[in-house]
């Protein structure tokens, strides 16, 4: 169940049905619903999707698997070609995005750019040569947001060249709440206390026990999944 959002939805919704290209910017620290809010949107959608999460590895690594998986989304023959570098690829992309619609979903974009200092000058290349033909719609999204925000400030390569950004922020309180309705108010607030507003962690809560049933079985208990968690999350 999706809750809240209404605003970041409608403006990636407008962002996406628009007849023109689009880049679009989602940032937010971790587990507070930036995947959940981009695949809310693109079920919505009957266009076609580019969708590559980037892995926590070495450049090259990312550049084999993309590579392999644009080169399958576009049907080509020579599926195990690695492009020669990203500019190459971002390039081949682009082109495609002049001739089809689709949405090219770059999620943890901060892998790379943590990786590669280069890879916001080669998308803003592509961006620049290609958005006044391209039909793309570009999401991407991180979680490493002082480094995401480096990535758009005064001096940087991809300065201006996004469309839309949306900082991702944790869900507020009455948002929370219905993720537990039945709950009294002073156990909404215990959750709300506890959990805070990061989505992951209220899709966790079972509405069918008690508040306090569910912090010993989420946080608690040793081996609990929030274990480690909440402190990881809040930490960073």
């Amino acid at each position: 169940m999706f809750y809240g959002r209404k605003d970041e939805l409608n403006e990636v919704r407008n962002a996406v049905n628009s007849n023109q290209f689009e880049s679009i910017l989602i940032y937010g620290r971790r587990r507070v619903g930036k995947t959940m809010l981009i695949d809310e949107v693109v079920k919505e959608e009957q266009k076609r999707v580019l969708r590559y999460e980037c892995k926590k590895t070495t450049i090259y690594q990312n550049l084999i698997l993309l590579s392999q998986i644009a080169l399958e989304f576009f049907d080509e023959t020579l599926k195990d070609y690695t492009f020669e570098d990203y500019q190459s690829l971002f390039n081949y992309i682009f082109k495609k995005s002049c001739e089809e619609e689709f949405i090219f979903i770059i999620d943890e974009f901060s892998f790379l750019l943590d990786s590669n200092d280069a890879i916001d000058s080669q998308l803003a290349i592509a961006i620049d040569q290609y958005k006044n033909n391209s039909q793309m719609k570009l999401i991407i999204s991180g979680s490493y947001v002082m480094l995401l925000k480096k990535m758009i400030s005064a001096n940087a390569h991809l300065f201006g060249r996004f469309t839309h950004i949306i900082s991702l922020k944790p869900l507020d309180y009455q948002t929370c709440a219905s993720f537990y309705p039945k709950y009294s108010n002073e156990d909404k607030v215990k959750m709300y206390s506890v959990f805070g507003g990061v989505p992951y962690f209220n899709s966790l809560i079972n509405p069918n026990i008690t508040a306090d049933e569910n912090i010993i079985n989420l946080i608690v208990k040793s081996n609990s999944i929030l274990e480690h968690e909440i402190t990881e999350v809040v930490l960073n």
